[in-house]
């Protein structure tokens, strides 16, 4: 936890103009380690993200087939992890932590480290569509 807080809040990481600066605004960074971060496999990672496609937002549900939704994610998540699944690490929590979120049930990030290439990507999805 104190390693992905440190990631967010580290200034050489998040030049300005920078969307990690709207996440980063109104956190309270002690609820923010209370939270629980749950180790995703990048073997199911698309299956995840197919799944909060397909849920939609707060206001309207996905319109496309679910066929559509499941190739969709697993071409994004190829675009990300291109084969290399055991050296990725990704962390998932389904709370809002900061005042970027809504906190009305459909928030989620995700916290995706590379391992071979020492990149990591934050992922944000917040209740309104």
């Amino acid at each position: 936890m104190r390693i992905i807080k440190s990631l967010f809040i580290n200034k050489s990481l998040n030049i300005s103009p920078s969307q990690m600066g709207e996440l980063n605004e109104n956190c309270n960074w002690e609820e923010f380690e209370t939270l629980c971060f749950e180790r995703v496999s990048p073997f199911i990672f698309d299956g995840i993200l197919a799944e909060l496609v397909s849920r939609g937002g707060i206001f309207f549900k996905s319109k496309k087939k679910l066929k559509h939704i499941v190739e969709l994610a697993r071409i994004f998540s190829d675009s990300i992890i291109q084969g290399y699944y055991n050296s990725f690490i990704i962390y998932q929590v389904t709370e809002g932590w900061s005042g970027y979120f809504g906190n009305m049930g459909f928030d989620n990030t995700f916290v995706i480290f590379d391992e071979n290439n020492g990149e990591f990507w934050v992922m944000a999805k917040t209740d309104f569509d």
